[in-house]
């Protein structure tokens, strides 16, 4: 089935803010994994960082304005 048949697709668990943790390491390779999502049918991707144990740095205060970032880069 093609993916404009399919209905859109929800990502709830996604490591695409770059360079926090094992995720994404750049801003170019988020925008690749983002490019990557949406040929695939992905339409709304959540971001789960990690934060706690070898994350514990990552506050949530750093997470929501590295997210925001993000969506202006993929705005």
């Amino acid at each position: 089935m093609a993916h404009d048949r399919l209905p859109p697709f929800v990502d709830i668990h996604c490591h695409l803010v770059p360079s926090i943790d094992d995720g994404a390491k750049s801003w170019d390779e988020s925008l690749t994994m983002a490019r990557m999502a949406v040929a695939d049918g992905i339409r709304t991707i959540t971001v789960t960082p990690h934060q706690l144990g070898n994350y514990a740095h990552n506050t949530g205060t750093m997470i929501l304005e590295r997210t925001a970032e993000l969506q202006r880069f993929l705005d």
